[in-house]
């Protein structure tokens, strides 16, 4: 009898610690997703993601890429969904009207100030909540003469017309692309972030197609001899990319960086569309503590210090301006002084706005501009047709 206990015991001891082991095997085998719309030939910040599957918390970050909005949406309709969300090309104001993104407040209110630059994110503030939390990005803004431009730093769609007056802008710059870029940077504007409220049918649309009227709908007949007296541009990497005068002073001019004209904004844009990213923590998630924590590490000096675009931690930024002080150096022979190390500070420091994408919206603008544009209906016929449209659109998605 005395012998049976004792093997009944022994096999007792031998079952937890069997349901123990598999315990942890289960929990090691955690694998949280990362969802994205963008195509599988787009890594977002796979270095840092890596550095963070290294860490041996128990759990792994696997980016997963959707092939469309409508994918999406069904795999969080039927539970499936991802534990994390790349903000691109979807309906933000709809997914934060239904709750599907956790308040990060308790992540980014926890950072210590002068360590980020806050300027940057705060851009995904709303109501003092953080629904996102900018983890990498870029600029987009307008690059030109200082001959044309001037001594302004920053304009609205009044004084950008006054200035460029005369110059070869209008003729060097599509006004499809003109409003698919000042329709991103203002799409905040148009669908309220917080409330889904749509606004298209304003004042402020009729004057941004009426703006991008004024540039040409083709290239045809246009000469490229000389070079434009204002650009698009979008830039990631390198903190010094305003430094590098020289394509500008073959021409016997030095470059400006300026805003897209705006009234609500006067700083360079910040985009984590297609290289950076901004990430949301999904309400959906089964595993919204390790989401968290993921996310928590992403705005680590660690992380930070692995991201192929620009970081949000100050002394992760500070290394990459100490990288690009040696690559000036050896490969163009340029010395970054003081000087120029604050004006790139000042250009980061003054960042006031974010760029939006959402493809469906973008696609309605730019299908009823096209009416405007050729002469067919008026601006403010266009801006009610576009309401209707992205108004069903977006009550479609709440």
């Amino acid at each position: 009898m005395f012998a049976k206990r004792i093997s009944a015991l022994f096999l007792s001891i031998l079952f937890l610690l069997c349901a123990c082991s598999t315990g942890t095997q289960e929990e090691a085998s955690v694998e949280l997703t990362l969802g994205t719309l963008l195509s599988e030939e787009n890594n977002i910040e796979q270095e840092a993601i890596a550095s963070f599957n290294q860490q041996d918390k128990g759990y792994t970050v696997k980016v997963v890429h959707y092939e469309d909005l409508s994918a999406l949406n069904t795999a969080i309709l039927a539970g499936k969904g991802p534990d994390l969300l790349h903000i691109y090309n979807i309906p933000y104001a709809a997914y934060q009207q239904k709750g599907l993104f956790l308040p990060l407040n308790g992540i980014v209110g926890t950072l210590s100030d002068g360590d980020y630059f806050e300027n940057i994110l705060s851009l995904t503030s709303y109501d003092n909540t953080y629904p996102t939390v900018i983890i990498s990005y870029y600029f987009d803004y307008l690059q030109g003469c200082k001959s044309v431009i001037g001594d302004i730093t920053s304009w609205n769609l009044e004084e950008f017309i006054s200035t460029m007056e005369g110059s070869d802008v209008f003729e060097k710059n599509l006004r499809g692309d003109i409003l698919y870029f000042m329709l991103a940077a203002n799409l905040d504007r148009f669908i309220d972030p917080n409330t889904a409220e749509v606004r298209f049918n304003t004042e402020s649309f009729v004057d941004l197609l009426e703006f991008s009227n004024l540039f040409v709908a083709t290239y045809d007949g246009v000469s490229w001899d000389n070079w434009p007296a204002l650009v698009q541009a979008s830039h990631p990497w390198s903190p010094s990319f305003n430094i590098d005068q020289s394509a500008y002073e073959e021409l016997g001019d030095s470059m400006v960086v300026i805003n897209y004209p705006s009234d609500d904004f006067q700083g360079p844009s910040v985009n984590t569309s297609f290289m950076g990213l901004e990430l949301a923590a999904m309400s959906t998630s089964q595993h919204q503590e390790e989401s968290l924590a993921f996310i928590e590490y992403m705005l680590s000096e660690e992380a930070q210090n692995h991201l192929e675009n620009f970081p949000v931690n100050r002394a992760s930024f500070a290394t990459r301006v100490e990288e690009d002080r040696q690559l000036l150096l050896e490969e163009k022979q340029i010395e970054l002084t003081a000087e120029d190390e604050e004006y790139i500070y000042s250009v980061f420091e003054s960042a006031d706005n974010i760029m939006r994408v959402d493809a469906a919206v973008m696609d309605i603008v730019l299908e009823e501009a096209a009416s405007y544009f050729n002469g067919n209906k008026t601006a403010e016929d266009v801006t009610e047709i576009i309401q209707d449209r992205v108004s069903t659109y977006v009550a479609e998605q709440q």
